[in-house]
């Protein structure tokens, strides 16, 4: 099949109505600290959709198409949640469920964040995590701050010249594709190679945060897919350093048309 089904799936989604257009899928995570041994990560997962037509989409902003289509909104929840690895994250604590703007995306969110932050801090023997810098791939692939990997069994993300991490696939992810390919991502074993191969030649690179805790280097991945129509990547030069209260770094909005992203980590 070669990468004919993912261009099926553009096709697909092409002759659609903006409002569905609209919809992408973000799950994120935002590293707070540690707490006996454990670290502690805000959890965000949130679904676009649009109050009328095109909404703010970062596809038709390039286009001048961003006025007057609707409102385009995020809806989801926010947990805190403790764990080293990034499918056995286990719940701490419920935040909130939210239905926002996307125009008042940080704003909304931020008392979230704040909540988030003070509830880490109760924890016993808490270690706060300090966000050095971050590099913006904005779905270029050419991205120098992040390489990706693919074989037939897994999709790698690493730092030029470090051993990769492996990339985990949230299960709405994985949703979406089987119900366009009748394919079973969930035993990704049973699949032919050559069709685990396009499934992971479809991620692009979107950006990677580097934390420090406790003598640790943690770096959050993050990977992303959509309808490239329209949208103009904007990827930084070079790392860009933080310099801010942790609890203000509040992103994760930019998603492509039929879009999805979503964060994992690894710990050097």
């Amino acid at each position: 099949m070669k990468k004919l089904w993912i261009l099926l799936l553009f096709v697909f989604f092409a002759g659609k109505e903006l409002a569905a257009c609209s919809y992408a899928y973000q799950y994120s995570l935002f590293l707070l600290g540690s707490s006996s041994g454990e670290l502690i990560w805000l959890e965000l997962e949130l679904e676009r959709y649009v109050s009328g037509a095109a909404g703010s989409l970062p596809n038709f902003q390039p286009m001048g198409r961003s006025k007057n289509l609707g409102q385009t909104r995020w809806k989801g929840q926010l947990k805190l949640k403790k764990g080293q690895k990034v499918d056995q994250l286990e719940q701490y604590k419920h935040i909130a469920w939210v239905d926002l703007a996307d125009e008042d995306y940080q704003a909304y969110l931020a008392p979230h964040f704040e909540k988030a932050q003070d509830l880490a801090e109760e924890l016993p023997f808490f270690q706060p995590a300090q966000l050095l810098e971050e590099a913006i791939c904005d779905y270029d692939r050419s991205c120098g701050q992040m390489q990706l990997e693919a074989d037939s069994l897994a999709l790698w993300a690493a730092l030029p010249g470090q051993k990769g991490a492996k990339a985990h696939f949230p299960g709405p992810v994985l949703s979406k594709f089987e119900n366009l390919t009748r394919l079973n991502y969930r035993e990704m074993g049973k699949l032919a190679a050559e069709e685990r191969l396009n499934f992971f030649q479809a991620w692009k690179p979107f950006s990677v945060r580097h934390y420090r805790l406790a003598g640790q280097e943690i770096y959050v991945y993050s990977l992303g897919w959509g309808l490239a129509k329209g949208y103009k990547p904007q990827p930084s030069a070079a790392w860009v350093p933080w310099g801010r209260p942790l609890k203000d770094y509040i992103r994760g909005n930019k998603v492509m048309m039929h879009g999805q992203r979503f964060d994992f980590f690894q710990i050097l």
